[in-house]
């Protein structure tokens, strides 16, 4: 849902694309001073003005997507540049903790101290819509339909608006959003913010009793990004995989680890190489009395990722838990001597350590791992000597 980013890297892409296609490569460009106070803005007469087309917005408060903004109401005190930074890290730290109400205000002001930044203004339009505040979504909607004007290539700014006006249960206009987002040129490898649209469209054509025509926005989709076709796929079928993984996470949480296995059985079956929902669904089995179940599960997330030490830890305790003497000193050899990524796994190495104590007690088995230990993480030393008492 917030993979809405837009850097200015991929703006300078995008109106090189626009200047590619217009004779000369003359792309006027609209005069961004009209956007401080809030006027109206004029879209440049050789883009096309597709925001435009898009049905205005049930009691809209002014005719037309490009009516005075919002953020005219804002005082326009100036800041500076180390103000300015400031207040985009504050905002920031709020919107990736989803407290969009919060941020909402220092986007628009943001926005109105500098209408070049198309990340804030993209942020306070993501703000708008996802405050749960539903007065706020028509200035959300008015942000975003301002905002494409000005980037008429821009799928994310389409696919955010598709969102908006699902939330606003308006179906029909989502799925044309959606579909206009599909007709701009990829500007990223990694567009979540394109499922997050289709999943809106998805359910919008489902209110309309169209769920027939998601099988052409599909394939609209799998042929802008080839790379998305299995996550499609799952949309297609109707299988929301972001939506199991989260609530099998909740369930991990709450310890309800037998609960949890059907959801990630189907999120593994969905998306086979996940390394993490294949641990997921070995930690879930071992920890529901099926541990012998769960050993095929995590080898598969040992072979997937090596270099993690979550998996290699897991076997270390479902061998205990099964009783595998020797299977857990063998596996605990294993992952002392490991490979591992570049970083501190002091803590999966105690959890080891402990594992190995309670099966095998305080022995020279014990003091051999905990030597391999110190010499892979010396400054743990004192954590993995305490192990012993």
């Amino acid at each position: 849902m917030l993979d809405i980013w837009l850097d200015y890297k991929l703006m300078a892409d995008l109106v090189a694309r626009q200047r590619a296609n217009v004779p000369g490569g003359q792309l006027p460009l609209p005069d961004m001073s009209l956007l401080s106070l809030g006027q109206p803005v004029t879209a440049p007469p050789s883009t096309p003005s597709s925001a435009a087309a898009m049905p205005p917005a049930n009691g809209q408060r002014a005719s037309g997507p490009l009516a005075p903004s919002a953020a005219a109401a804002v005082p326009a005190e100036p800041l500076t540049a180390a103000d300015a930074a400031d207040l985009h890290r504050r905002a920031d730290t709020l919107f990736h903790s989803k407290q969009f109400k919060a941020a909402q205000p220092m986007f628009r002001r943001l926005h109105v101290h500098a209408p070049r930044d198309w990340i804030a203004w993209m942020k306070l339009g993501a703000c708008l819509t996802f405050s749960g505040d539903p007065a706020e979504l028509a200035d959300g909607e008015l942000e975003l339909r301002r905002l494409s004007e000005l980037l008429p290539g821009s799928p994310r700014v389409y696919m955010l608006l598709g969102q908006n006006l699902s939330r606003q249960q308006r179906w029909a206009d989502c799925v044309e959003a959606v579909q206009r987002g599909l007709q701009c040129h990829p500007q990223d490898d990694s567009p979540d913010y394109v499922i997050d649209g289709l999943k809106c469209a998805r359910e919008s054509l489902d209110k309309l009793g169209r769920r027939d025509e998601f099988e052409s926005l599909g394939g609209q989709a799998r042929a802008m990004y080839p790379h998305l076709a299995p996550r499609l796929a799952e949309l297609t079928c109707g299988l929301d995989v972001e939506q199991l993984k989260a609530e099998g996470g909740a369930l991990m949480q709450q310890k309800n680890f037998a609960a949890a296995v059907p959801l990630f059985d189907k999120v593994v079956a969905a998306r086979p190489n996940d390394y993490w929902m294949t641990y997921n669904l070995a930690v879930c089995l071992t920890w529901s009395a099926r541990a012998a179940e769960a050993e095929p599960w995590i080898a598969k997330a040992i072979a997937l990722e090596p270099r993690l030490p979550n998996a290699h830890t897991l076997l270390v305790r479902n061998y205990a838990v099964q009783r595998k003497l020797d299977s857990v000193l063998d596996a605990a050899q294993r992952m002392m001597s490991q490979p591992l990524l570049d970083r501190d796994y002091t803590d999966k190495f105690v959890e080891v350590l402990t594992c190995v104590k309670n099966t095998h007690g305080n022995g020279p088995k014990l003091q051999d791992l905990i030597a391999k230990a110190k010499a892979r993480y010396p400054a743990s030393a004192a954590q993995f000597d305490a192990v012993r008492k």
